[in-house]
C-alpha cells in the first residue's frame, strides 16, 4: 500500500461501473431541481416586482389619505345687493381666491373641505370690504385691529 497523494486504501472493492453510476446520480438529480428552484425564485421576483409597479399607481398617495381627512364646512353670508363674496383664512394663506355663489334672496354660500384643526376667516363682499361671519360663535383680534371669525373642524 502506498501513502502518495491520491492513493486510497481500498477495504472492500465495488463491482465495476457502479462506483461511476453512484458519483454520476446525484449530481445529476441534485443539479435539476436546484436549478429549477433558482429559476423559480428569480422568476417570481421578478413577477412580484412587476406586479408592485404596476400597482404602485393604483395605491393612494399620502396627499389621497390627508384629503380623505379633510371635512367638509359650509359657510353662509346673507349681503343683498353684493355682487361677489369671497372666503380667505388660514387655511388659504388669506387669499380670497373661494369664491361664495349667491342665491337669489342675497345668500352667499360656500362648501369648503378643511382639515383637521382651528381655522381663522373673514369674508370678503365685492373684493373691498372685509366681514366677520356673523354666524361665528368663537372670535380672535388679530395684529391688524380686526376680529377673525374661528372655525374648529
Amino acid at each position: 500500500m502506498s501513502s502518495e497523494p491520491g492513493d486510497y486504501l481500498l477495504t472492500h472493492r465495488a463491482p465495476d461501473g457502479v462506483m461511476d453510476r453512484a458519483m454520476r446520480a446525484p449530481v445529476a438529480r441534485s443539479a435539476g431541481p436546484t436549478r429549477a428552484l433558482a429559476l423559480a425564485a428569480v422568476v417570481l421576483m421578478v413577477l412580484g416586482g412587476a406586479l408592485g409597479w404596476s400597482l404602485h399607481g393604483w395605491m393612494p398617495s399620502n396627499d389621497a389619505v390627508t384629503l380623505a381627512s379633510d371635512v367638509p364646512v359650509r359657510l353662509a353670508l346673507k349681503a343683498p345687493g353684493a355682487d361677489s363674496v369671497s372666503v380667505a383664512g388660514t387655511f388659504n394663506e388669506w387669499s380670497p381666491v373661494a369664491m361664495a355663489t349667491a342665491s337669489e334672496d342675497g345668500l352667499f354660500q360656500i362648501v369648503l373641505m378643511l382639515p383637521q384643526g382651528r381655522h381663522e376667516y373673514l369674508f370678503l363682499v365685492d373684493g373691498v370690504e372685509w366681514v366677520v361671519d356673523p354666524q361665528a360663535t368663537l372670535l380672535s383680534d388679530d395684529d391688524f385691529g380686526v376680529s377673525n371669525a374661528i372655525l374648529d373642524v
